[in-house]
C-alpha cells in the first residue's frame, strides 16, 4: 500500500505539462522525491521525450537540494538510472 501511495502521484503526473512537473517535483518532501528518483515505472507509458523532460526536472531538483537518497534505508541498494538516460537522450536522442 505504501508503494502505491508513492507511485500514484507519479501516474497522475503523466497528465500535466513539463512546467507543472517542475512545480510538482519541487513540492515533494525528500522521501517522496527519492522514491521517484529510483522508480523505473515513472511515466512508463509516456514517450521518451516526455520522460526525459521529467527526469531532467528530477535531476535538477536533486542537484539543487544536494540530496543523497541513500540516506533512506529503503533506497540503499537501489541503482540510479536517470542520469544515464538523460545523458543518452541528450547525446543520441534516445536511450
Amino acid at each position: 500500500m505504501k508503494n502505491l501511495l508513492l507511485i500514484l502521484p507519479l501516474l497522475i503526473v503523466g497528465c500535466v505539462s513539463p512546467q507543472a512537473n517542475d512545480a510538482l517535483v519541487r513540492g515533494w518532501n525528500d522521501y517522496r522525491f527519492c522514491g521517484a528518483y529510483f522508480s523505473k515505472s515513472v511515466l512508463a507509458a509516456r514517450s521518451q521525450e516526455y520522460r526525459y523532460a521529467f527526469y531532467k526536472s528530477i535531476l535538477d531538483e536533486k542537484n539543487k537540494r544536494q540530496l543523497d537518497c541513500k540516506m533512506f534505508p529503503e533506497f540503499k541498494n537501489k541503482k540510479p538510472f536517470m542520469e544515464e538516460r538523460v545523458r543518452l537522450y541528450e547525446e543520441q536522442g534516445s536511450w
